[in-house]
């Protein structure tokens, strides 16, 4: 998932989970710097930061039964909390957006013969195709 990566914004040398998550209260933790050197970490949310990063974004509630669930890109954390101060709960616009986007793609992959040559080649079965 794409919320395992690691940031740190170089601001204040804090570890967040997302580029726009820079609140106090999401905040994972802040690297000590002296004498431009890191010399130490300061806790200050590690609990809920390791939580956000290792949640499996799949299975929030919207998210749980969409069916483009397996290939969407998911929305960013920090918009949805900032557009409704949900952390969880994708954004509507986005959803539309990226359903608008999945469907073009597999109905043009599909009258392009993508998905057919996919199967033949055994990239994946007919079946998870129609899972689409």
């Amino acid at each position: 998932m794409k919320y395992k990566d690691r940031l740190i914004n170089l601001q204040n040398m804090s570890i967040v989970p997302c580029h726009r998550l820079t609140y106090y209260h999401f905040i994972g933790g802040k690297f000590i710097v002296d004498n431009n050197q890191i010399i130490g970490l300061e806790p200050i949310n590690p609990s809920g930061y390791i939580g956000l990063i290792t949640m499996n974004f799949s299975l929030l509630p919207k998210c749980n039964s969409c069916p483009l669930n397996k290939i969407c890109i998911k929305g960013c954390l920090g918009a949805q909390y900032e557009s409704s101060g949900e952390l969880l709960i994708p954004c509507q616009s986005v959803c539309d957006l990226l359903h608008a986007k999945y469907k073009t793609l597999i109905t043009e992959y599909n009258n392009l013969g993508v998905f057919k040559e996919a199967k033949k080649k055994g990239y994946f079965t007919f079946e998870q195709i129609l899972e689409l």
